[in-house]
């Protein structure tokens, strides 16, 4: 199965005026997000999406740029809002889709460690496709997908 862990698109920055968990996609991160869903989109050839996002608002901005895009259902998951793992898996892990979470670094990248051993340092809209055995518990890094990733090409 794969899981797929996305950042958020770009936000508005911080600022007394809005909470952070209130912030808002800029049009730059919606456009990331959305072409970084339309790769998803090929790389996952047809199969719906479980997604999962934390519950602030740029997260779950980017959720729905994915679900649109690559078909899927969105729950909310607190616990994408630490580190632990354990949790997460408990929570997420279930059947044998694909699986999307929706969140935010320094997590995603403690996450990527933990299942699979591989180091990514997430930029906004990017994502890291794991190919994972949940009877082992563990994966191996297979992709790693950006919105300014311009064309690949075969040699």
């Amino acid at each position: 199965m794969y899981i797929i862990y996305m950042r958020h698109g770009a936000a508005e920055p911080e600022s007394d005026a809005v909470e952070n968990r209130d912030r808002r996609l800029t049009d730059k991160g919606i456009r990331g997000a959305g072409k970084t869903a339309d790769m998803l989109r090929h790389f996952l050839k047809g199969n719906r999406l479980t997604i999962f996002t934390s519950p602030y608002r740029r997260t779950k901005q980017t959720a729905e740029i994915a679900a649109e895009i690559c078909g899927g259902s969105i729950q909310a998951a607190d616990e994408l809002l630490q580190s632990a793992w354990g949790p997460i898996a408990a929570h997420c892990i279930t059947g044998d889709g694909p699986i999307l979470l929706v969140g935010h670094q320094p997590f995603l990248q403690s996450y990527l460690m933990i299942v699979a051993g591989a180091a990514v340092k997430f930029a906004p809209a990017s994502a890291a496709v794991v190919d994972y055995d949940p009877e082992w518990r563990q994966g191996r890094l297979i992709g790693y997908l950006s919105p300014d990733l311009k064309k690949l090409r075969k040699r």
